[in-house]
């Protein structure tokens, strides 16, 4: 009894957490997607306890929000070296960038930091400097190299990781319209609520079940 107590009271800690940390974000919508987020990498298994023990970076991206349709789209991905290239860790432990790169860092966990890209008008600016103050990434933590595949820029373009999540906004929610993930699996876990813990974990199978709960 006093274990299943336990557990429960881990649990809703953790929610609590999550809550808390995500606070500084005024858009409900992004909000959400931003905790599956968080919830995707916690949950993978393609990615080595050893690697998510050091600073793995999460990128929101909405420089094309609107497109000319007035469509709104955010894109996510993964990283654990490309923001360091064009940022500075301080001696607080906190990411500094030029303002002109419209960049935003946020220390959402001692071993996640959010990268917001032109995001300033769904965020609560001076509760998100608050709250990432109160967590200090360790520069030994930092990877040296890039752990997920990437693209090299050139002199206008910049090097990119490959692996990324775009959604689009219909009807009120983001939905996922194009996908290049290191887990497919725990990918439709988390963003469609479908357990694929019994079927063959497929490209084709697992988009048939997903069909079927659309």
């Amino acid at each position: 009894m006093k274990t299943i107590y336990f557990i429960v009271l881990l649990f809703l800690s953790v929610i609590v957490f999550a809550q808390d940390r995500l606070s500084f974000i005024k858009n409900d919508e992004i909000k959400e997607e931003v905790q599956k987020s968080v919830e995707y990498l916690n949950k993978t298994n393609a990615i080595s306890a050893e690697i998510k023990s050091r600073v793995i970076f999460i990128t929101f991206d909405f420089d094309d929000i609107f497109d000319e349709s007035q469509k709104k789209y955010l894109g996510i991905n993964y990283s654990t070296y490309l923001p360091t290239e064009y940022s500075v860790l301080n001696s607080k432990g906190e990411f500094m960038t030029d303002s002109q790169n419209n960049i935003l860092y946020y220390n959402y966990s001692q071993n996640i930091v959010f990268v917001f890209f032109k995001a300033s008008r769904y965020l609560d600016l001076e509760q998100m400097k608050s709250l990432s103050h109160q967590i200090s990434i360790n520069k030994k933590n930092l990877m040296k190299t890039e752990f997920f595949k990437y693209e090299k820029g050139n002199e206008v373009t910049l090097n990119t990781v490959e692996n990324f999540i775009s959604l689009e906004k219909q009807n009120g929610k983001f939905i996922p319209v194009r996908v290049n993930t290191f887990d497919l699996k725990t990918f439709v876990e988390v963003w469609y609520g479908v357990d694929v813990d019994e079927i063959p974990v497929s490209q084709e199978s697992i988009k048939s079940q997903i069909k079927k709960d659309l």
